[in-house]
C-alpha cells in the first residue's frame, strides 16, 4: 500500500471516529426540544369540549400538518380533528365532517396514526387480526373512508398481547407509493429486546398495500418504545417514544434499491424539577429534572426546524407520580429544534 493511500484512510478513520464520539446516543445526556406553545385539546373548540356525549377525554394518538391546520386522530374515537396551527380557538377548530367510521371489526374504537398522499387521508388502525395492520383511506371532500389492509404475508404482525403499529407515514420514492407503519414495541413485540425499533415498508399496489420490506432502525434509537413518525420530502424523519419521552431525528435514504437509516440527533423533550397543574404542584424529591412530557404518541414536521406533538390521556397507576403527567396529556404542542 503506498504511503498516500495510508494517510488517507488514516484520515477517514479518524474522522469516522470523531464523528461517532459526537454523536448522541439512546439513554445519553441529551439536549431539548424548546417549547414554543401549548394547548388541552379539549379547551380549542366546544366541539372537543362537548365530544362523545360530555366525555372530554381526548386520547390523542396522531397528528399531521394540513395547510394552515393540524389534523389529530385518538384512539378512543374514530373522529378526526381539525386545529388551527396557533393553538387557540379558532372559528374552524372542530371535526372534520362527514368522517365516518368503516364497519370492520377493530380491537378498539379509533386511530393510531395519520398522514396524507395528495388529498388521500390514511388513519392507521393498530392490528387487524394477527396478521395485519390496516388503514382507512379517506378523500378529502369525501363522506366516508375505505378500509384497506396492510398485508404482512405470512409474517405476523401483533404477538399475544396484540402490539402492533403506532405511526404512520407516506413517501414517494422513485415514482411507487409507500406507507411505513411502524411497530409500537420492540421487534413489534411487547417485551421486545433493546435495539428493536423496526419500520414495516408497504408498497402500493393494484390489490392493495403488500409489504415489501422490514428498516431496523439502529442502535441509535434505542427505545423503549416507538409512538409516532414523521417524514419530510426530502427523507428527514422523526420519531417520538412515550417511555423515554425523547424524539429521534434522523435521515431515510435510498440509493440503488437500498434504504438505509443515518441518526442526526436525540432529543429529550423539557425536564422540570417542578410542574404545576390543577391547582397541585409536583416537584423532584431529588432537585433533579424530572420527565413532565410522558404520553407524546404522534409527531409531525411543521418546518424544518419545528415539530408539532400530540399526547394521550395519562394512565392511572398506583404509583402518584404519574399525577403530574396530567399536566401535559391530552395536549398539543409545538416544539423548536436546536440548532
Amino acid at each position: 500500500m503506498s504511503p498516500d493511500r495510508m494517510i488517507f484512510l488514516i484520515s477517514v478513520a479518524v474522522v469516522i471516529s470523531i464523528i461517532t464520539a459526537l454523536s448522541p446516543v439512546a439513554g445519553s445526556e441529551a439536549m431539548e426540544l424548546s417549547l414554543i406553545r401549548e394547548a388541552k385539546i379539549s379547551t380549542l373548540s366546544q366541539a372537543f369540549s362537548d365530544h362523545e356525549d360530555g366525555n372530554q377525554k381526548m386520547e390523542a394518538s396522531g397528528v399531521m400538518v394540513n395547510d394552515e391546520f393540524f389534523l389529530v386522530v385518538f384512539d378512543n374515537t374514530d373522529k378526526i380533528a381539525r386545529i388551527h396551527k396557533s393553538l387557540l380557538p379558532h372559528p374552524d377548530n372542530g371535526f372534520l365532517p362527514g368522517i365516518r367510521q368503516v364497519t370492520v371489526p377493530l380491537n378498539e374504537k379509533g386511530y393510531e396514526g395519520i398522514t396524507s398522499s395528495g388529498d388521500t387521508l390514511y388513519a392507521l388502525i393498530e392490528g387487524h387480526g394477527k396478521k395485519h395492520g390496516a388503514v382507512v383511506a379517506y378523500e378529502m371532500n369525501g363522506t366516508s373512508g375505505q378500509l384497506q389492509i396492510l398485508n404482512m404475508g405470512d409474517t405476523p404482525l401483533v404477538d399475544a398481547r396484540d402490539k402492533g403499529f403506532e405511526g404512520l407515514a407516506h413517501v414517494s420514492m422513485d415514482g411507487n407509493n409507500y406507507l411505513l407503519a411502524l411497530c409500537e414495541g420492540n421487534l413489534c413485540k411487547r417485551d421486545g429486546p433493546k435495539n428493536g425499533g423496526r419500520l414495516q415498508v408497504f408498497e402500493r399496489s393494484h390489490s392493495g398495500w403488500r409489504k415489501t420490506r422490514t428498516i431496523a432502525l439502529g442502535d441509535a434509537a434505542d427505545f423503549e418504545d416507538y409512538s409516532g413518525i414523521s417524514i419530510r420530502p426530502d427523507g428527514r424523519m422523526a420519531i417520538v417514544s412515550q417511555e423515554d419521552s425523547t424524539v429521534w431525528i434522523g435521515w431515510l435514504l435510498t440509493q440503488n434499491g437500498e434504504w438505509t437509516i443515518t441518526t442526526e440527533k436525540i432529543l429529550n423533550f423539557p425536564r422540570a424539577v417542578e410542574v404545576s397543574c390543577f391547582g397541585e404542584t409536583y416537584a423532584s424529591k431529588k432537585g433533579k429534572p424530572i420527565k413532565i412530557y410522558r404520553y407524546i404518541e404522534g409527531v409531525a414536521w411543521v418546518d424544518e426546524n419545528t415539530l408539532v406533538t400530540v399526547s394521550d390521556r395519562r394512565k392511572k397507576h398506583k404509583k402518584k407520580k404519574s399525577q403530574r403527567y396530567r399536566c401535559k396529556d391530552q395536549s398539543i404542542q409545538v416544539f423548536s429544534i436546536p440548532q
